[in-house]
């Protein structure tokens, strides 16, 4: 007898106390793994959100598209000045300094500087006589044409807004009446019907050393300089007729260092696209093998079809397993030579932030860190 009970009472009570403890720590031993699967996932929380609150933790990418970054209207209007007027000598006048504040108000529906069809549009800015930076009496940007061309024509001139708003039927048109030739070509944007050869004419002026003037954005250069001084890595996609080596020389003409150039300096990285088909693509495959946890890339491009198409797009779960942890913001160059139709559609999804040249100074004194608009990851 224990206290009261019997030997075969407390063996009974002890076997029952030693199943149950049994029990108890093989569920211990079961859900263990479970238990430091939630712990090494709040500690990388933990982790994450301290380096969001200490600054260089995390580090802020940014992807540039060259027209996102360079204005290269001067050498847009030059070369295609000198394309037009080689192709229609008779119906191109005068210099093409001529054309450039023209070119200004009307290359917004034209995204590529290097396009033929900034060609075309010297000769429609000649045909409707928009030449020169002035506007109409009620200051609205317009054409500016003689009593005798009204009365010659019979007809009003398209005023600017009009040919940027209906930009891609008028040059469809345009060519037909001129009775030119026309060759289509189908890309990722869709079939292009433009004058045969036009596209190698500006090409090839364009490699026979046709130039002008191509500077960085001023709005930018607050943001590439606090960039760079941060450590954070900035990419400069080439396109196309904007060689690696046209991108570097650009970039040290406007002052700023190029990455692996033979200094120590940190300086802008530079991103041949010419093997893939789209930007979207190039930027894709960028992340993919260069993006690590934590990191929040922004891709700002004026092509608004570029960045839709890296929205929808469906890469697979290659890319999703590389990129995970990986932030990226798709931000629209609104404050470049964007079209309101394009502004207007990067506004209506809700993947794409669109930038104007106040909200650039604001990522400028923010560096990035507080407008943050992730679409993926």
């Amino acid at each position: 007898m224990i206290d009261g009970m019997s030997a075969r009472a407390w063996r009974a009570v002890w076997l029952e106390d030693a199943r149950e403890r049994g029990v108890q720590k093989r569920m211990r031993a079961r859900d263990r793994p479970a238990r430091a699967g939630r712990a090494r996932s709040l500690i990388a929380r933990a982790s994450a959100s301290e380096g969001e609150r200490t600054r260089g933790t995390v580090r802020d990418v940014v992807v540039f598209a060259y027209d996102a970054l360079v204005d290269a209207t001067v050498e847009m209007t030059r070369v295609s000045h000198a394309a037009a007027r080689t192709r229609w000598p008779e119906s191109v006048p005068g210099e093409a300094a001529s054309f450039v504040e023209a070119m200004r108000a009307m290359r917004r529906c034209i995204p590529e500087s290097t396009s033929c069809e900034g060609a075309v549009m010297v000769r429609v800015i000649a045909e409707e006589a928009i030449i020169g930076g002035r506007t109409t009496s009620g200051g609205r940007p317009g054409p500016v044409f003689s009593y005798q061309q009204r009365y010659e024509r019979r007809t009003r001139p398209l005023t600017v807004d009009e040919i940027v708003s209906s930009w891609r039927e008028i040059k469809l048109m345009s060519v037909l009446k001129w009775g030119e030739e026309v060759e289509s070509s189908v890309g990722w944007d869709g079939r292009k019907m433009m004058p045969a050869g036009l596209q190698d004419a500006v090409d090839a002026l364009r490699a026979n050393g046709v130039r002008g003037e191509q500077i960085v954005y001023e709005e930018l250069k607050p943001m590439l300089q606090n960039a760079l001084k941060r450590g954070c890595k900035v990419y400069l996609m080439t396109s196309r007729g904007r060689s690696v080596e046209h991108c570097r020389d650009v970039l040290l003409e406007n002052g700023f260092a190029v990455a692996n150039d033979g200094n120590d300096e940190p300086g802008v990285s530079i991103v041949d696209t010419e093997s893939f088909p789209s930007r979207a693509l190039a930027a894709a495959n960028l992340i993919a093998t260069t993006a690590r946890p934590g990191e929040r890339w922004y891709l700002i491009d004026g092509d608004v079809e570029e960045l839709e198409r890296f929205d929808e797009a469906d890469f697979g779960d290659a890319y999703a397993s590389l990129t995970e942890g990986v932030k990226v913001s798709l931000q629209h160059a609104g404050y470049a030579y964007a079209s309101p139709l394009a502004i207007h559609r990067a506004s209506l999804n809700n993947s794409i932030q669109s930038l104007s040249a106040s909200s650039v100074r604001t990522m400028a004194l923010n560096f990035l860190g507080d407008v943050t608009h992730p679409s993926r990851g």
